[in-house]
């Protein structure tokens, strides 16, 4: 159980991480809108190559996080152990540093060892990822990245804490 709650914070926090709801306006502001001027963001430039914002991918994760808690695929704690576990990840990599590349390939391992039944319930999510993206691909996440990935990872975790309670 706890390895499919991997690859969906995985791929929420280190590819497409967004701190919106899980419903969005159509004219919402995104994060990227913040990006301060001569810096990047690798989750808003892969945001944009696919058309979307980040928030709009994180809406995403977000109704499959909450479809899988609410079908008991795994469990809530199970789900907040894991987020401890990338927020332990991600202060690391922010030390060390981590192309997208590099996280495009820790979530899809852990993705690929994931049961099939797991990986059902996030199909949705795949369909958004591409690895193919060489205009990020050798890029760090930059300081606005991790900002927003561990934000993220607190809005996961304030959908996951009413779980909790059952």
């Amino acid at each position: 159980m706890k390895k499919f709650f991997v690859l969906a914070v995985i791929l929420a926090v280190l590819l497409f991480p967004a701190v919106g709801c899980v419903t969005l306006p159509v004219n919402s502001t995104s994060i990227c809108d913040q990006v301060p001027e001569g810096q990047y963001s690798v989750i808003c430039m892969v945001a944009e190559r696919l058309n979307m914002t980040p928030e709009m991918v994180g809406g995403i994760i977000k109704v499959g996080n909450i479809t899988a808690l609410a079908g008991e695929v795994y469990t809530a704690q199970d789900a907040l152990n894991f987020i401890e576990d990338v927020t332990v990840f991600l202060e690391k990599a922010k030390m060390q540093g981590i192309t997208y590349a590099l996280a495009y390939k820790a979530a899809e391992d852990k993705y690929l060892k994931l049961p099939p039944a797991t990986r059902a319930a996030f199909t949705i999510a795949t369909e958004v990822f591409q690895a193919d993206l060489p205009e990020v691909n050798s890029l760090n996440l930059s300081e606005f990245d991790y900002v927003h990935l561990f934000a993220y990872l607190e809005s996961q975790k304030n959908i996951i804490e009413p779980f909790l309670i059952e």
